[in-house]
This record gives structure tokens, sequence and C-alpha cells, in this order.
């Protein structure tokens, strides 16, 4: 996955994407694997195999437990037995597959019963060794072409999970994920499943209730846009327009604000203590101009060596 332009902001969407996909505990393979997995390093499955190109790169990966060199569009098996593992990914591949078809369905070889496929990719995604045809299709295409691979593959239908994210102006993530089984059936409302006391029942409708306040707490959190201030080259210019980003931003991302392109400095969040708990009110970057960034870090590095020859 080493050919994708996504910022890192996207890079922790995708991880986050994925992960709600792994089945902790069991064994992950990574398809396509480089110096950088698209999972976070403790993402708690037993093992972690990657199979990629260039070995050198997979050695540097510190998220791989054992690798595999192996090319996806070279025309060969995975070297695993079938059903070997309980979470397959396909990370940012599809659109360099010369047959897509083959590798969805290789993929779902390896797949243990119960077990998720998972196929993701970007938007913004290098053009460089791109399989002609890709980019004709929008959106909404891609994913309906993926479908189809996966279920022309042997994936239920039923299983079939999608998601679309990233900011609104900016570069879009795919993810496509199902399994050779149906999800399990969810018990109708006249359905008994097991008998269980109340206070076990107040305990798990309070979990719940809390699990749903923080989920839309980090709801709340990822749609308020930011305020932004250019704080180099001076004078320090607050914009009047708040602007929609990533949700996690942070100092060293590179964003597009009015056509040009700023490093991010600084972000600030800032809370209140309203209704019984903290609630958030700003969001807010400092950002320069990348030259005038890059600039600032070389004198940064200088500064402290000049202070001390000063002292001298």
């Amino acid at each position: 996955v080493d050919h994708v332009n996504t910022g890192q902001g996207l890079w922790d969407l995708l991880h986050d994407l994925h992960m709600s996909r792994i089945k902790v505990g069991g064994r992950l393979l990574e398809i396509g694997s480089g110096a950088r997995s698209a999972v976070p390093v403790d993402l708690g499955v037993r093992e972690m195999v990657g199979v990629g190109l260039v070995r050198e790169f997979m050695e540097r990966n510190a998220v791989l437990t054992s690798f595999e060199e192996w090319d996806f569009n070279g025309g060969s098996p995975v070297p695993f037995p079938d059903g070997s593992f309980d979470s397959v990914l396909l990370p940012l591949v599809l659109p360099y597959a010369s047959q897509p078809g083959e590798l969805v369905a290789e993929g779902l070889r390896l797949l243990g019963k119960g077990g998720t496929l998972t196929a993701s990719w970007a938007s913004d995604s290098d053009q460089g060794g791109m399989v002609e045809g890709w980019n004709d299709r929008d959106g909404k295409q891609q994913v309906d072409y993926v479908k189809a691979l996966m279920i022309e593959a042997g994936v239920d239908p039923k299983s079939l999970r999608i998601e679309m994210s990233g900011p609104t102006d900016g570069p879009k993530l795919f993810v496509v994920s199902g399994g050779t089984s149906p999800p399990p059936k969810k018990p109708s409302k006249g359905e008994v499943v097991s008998a269980i006391d109340s206070q076990t029942l107040k305990q798990l409708s309070k979990q719940q209730r809390r699990k749903m306040q923080e989920s839309q707490r980090q709801k709340e959190h990822d749609l308020k846009p930011f305020k932004v201030r250019i704080v180099s080259p001076p004078p320090v210019t607050e914009l009047k327009e708040s602007y929609h980003l990533p949700p996690r931003t942070h100092n060293g991302d590179r964003v597009v604000i009015k056509d040009r392109e700023f490093v991010v400095s600084r972000v600030t969040l800032l809370y209140s203590f309203r209704g019984g708990r903290y609630r958030l009110d700003t969001k807010q970057i400092d950002v320069q101009r990348v030259g005038r960034y890059q600039v600032n870090e070389q004198l940064a590095k200088l500064l402290p060596e000049h202070s001390h020859e000063s002292s001298e």
C-alpha cells in the first residue's frame, strides 16, 4: 500500500474502517503489503501475515508478524492453504490488479468460515500502474463493480457491507466487505432469546446508552468544521469561513485552503462544561504556507546550536 497519496488523516480513517472488519484474536492476511500497513499496530489479532512484492519494504513493516513475497499480478496462488485466515484484507490494491476478479476469489479462498474479506481503495490513488478503465468509473460505479466481483467469487450478498468516507471536498475512501455466510440473524421483537435477570439487563442497557452517547459525541466532534488561522507569513490572519477537513487533522498535515496548500502547525480544541459534560465548542488550526513552514523548521533546528555558540 505504499503507492497511495492519502494524508495522515485519511490513513487514520482507513485504520478505523478496517478495524471494524477484523476478527479480534484471529489470523489476518494483508494482500499487497509494503512498508506500511492499512491497520494500526495495536489491532489485537493473533497473527498478522503480509504478502507483497518487495521484501525490503515488508521487513520495515512493524505491524507484520510474518510475510511472504508474492506478486498479486503474477497469476500464482497465495502460498497458504484454503481457509487459513479469519480476516483477509485487500487494502488499496484493486485499482492496480490486472485480474481483480481472480484476486478477490483468491482472497475468499483463504478465508475461514465466518470470516470477512475486505477490499478498500482511495479516490486519490497514484495513477502510475493503475489498470486501464478503473478511473473511467465514478465512485458509485467502482463500488458496484467491486460488489459484483465479490458476489461472483462467492461472497454472500446479504453479508455485503459498504462504506464511503472522507472530507466533503477532499479524497474519499471506499470499503466493501463480506463473507461466505450471511450475518447472524437478529431476533424478532416477539422472540425470547434467553432469560436474564433485571440487574444484568439494567447494566447492559446502561452500557448500551453509554456507547450510543460516546458514538454521538464522536460524530459531533468529527462533523464540526475547523476555524483557520494563517500564522506565517505574518501578520496572523484569522479566516472568517470555517472548513470541513479530515476529523483527525493534526500537526504536519497538509491542507488546501482557498486553493493554496498549507501545513498545519497547531491544532486547538476548546471545550466548555455544559449540561453535565464537557462539550466541544471550537476546533481551530494554525497553518503556514508550505515553503515558510519548511524554512521555519530548518531555522528551529539551527536555533539551539546558535544559542549555544552565543553563550560561549
